[in-house]
């Protein structure tokens, strides 16, 4: 068994343009997996420098997995649709995602 790594990545909400890429990707209506680089940053250093990912959409189970290319090897971690979206609401309340 792979042991965890360090540190844990999660997608970034910060910037409006992430999430734009991240809502473009999560409401494709093609029915077709999707692959677009998205922001990550480390879960527990929320003023990190964000860095690229890949996620990959998958709208029979409306999961995104995503991929972060680190010097180990990639980290990969999934996302529920309604997550996402409900965590880019609270970041950008002003928006409608």
């Amino acid at each position: 068994m792979k042991n965890f790594q360090a540190p844990a990545y999660v997608l970034d909400y910060r910037g409006i343009l992430y999430c734009d890429r991240l809502a473009t990707l999560i409401r494709d209506n093609s029915g077709k997996e999707k692959t677009m680089e998205v922001c990550v940053r480390p879960e527990y250093d929320p003023m990190a420098r964000p860095i690229l990912a890949n996620a990959t959409s998958n709208p029979a189970s409306k999961m995104l997995s995503v991929v972060v290319p680190i010097q180990d090897g990639p980290q990969t971690f999934n996302a529920n649709y309604d997550d996402v979206l409900y965590d880019m609401a609270q970041a950008h309340p002003e928006r409608n995602w």
